[in-house]
């Protein structure tokens, strides 16, 4: 909203968009450690119904609000609940003292980033003939996937992965990813 320009608006959006892809893992994370057992099922549909509500309704939305006030409004509409969710969660959200940080596994981050955005782009460019050639959109596909491989390999071998590939080996298909 105050972008005066485009590349600003670009930036803007990068910020807004890292800010937009912490929110869901951190609450995850926030809830698993605070509520068990039938508590952590009636809290995860309490923050989630509003989610897939605000996934639902937010085109519509926002292109209401793009047409009849403008688009600038699409940004400054967060502020209020950016402000109201920092006062609640410093007011009820407890510090963790006793958790043990374990080290980021750098190289499987720099993998699995590799290997999403290839991955994606091929997904989401496939098909726009005239935008980007198939090719360019085959080969990231391609590099994507390889990416993907070098990532399991990894995660085998490392004493601490940044994914758990032992996980797809439960049985259970309600704890299965």
């Amino acid at each position: 909203g105050l972008s005066h320009n485009m590349p600003q608006l670009f930036v803007f959006r990068i910020i807004q968009g890292m800010g937009a892809a912490y929110m869901n893992p951190v609450c995850r994370v926030i809830i698993a450690r605070k509520f068990h057992g039938q508590d952590l099922i009636r809290i995860q549909g309490k923050i989630y119904t509003p989610a897939i509500l605000g996934l639902t309704m937010g085109p519509f939305l926002g292109g209401f609000i793009a047409h009849y006030i403008g688009w600038r409004w699409i940004f400054y509409i967060n502020v209020p609940f950016s402000i109201i969710a920092l006062v609640l969660g410093t007011r009820y959200i407890d510090a963790e003292h006793n958790v043990v940080a374990t080290k980021l596994d750098v190289l499987g981050f720099g993998l699995s980033a590799w290997a999403l955005s290839g991955i994606t782009f091929f997904i989401q460019t496939l098909g726009y003939n005239g935008l980007i050639s198939n090719s360019v959109s085959l080969g990231a596909g391609v590099l994507g996937c390889i990416f993907l491989l070098l990532l399991i390999m990894h995660c085998l071998r490392s004493s601490n992965p940044i994914f758990a590939v032992n996980l797809l080996k439960i049985k259970n298909k309600f704890y299965k990813i």
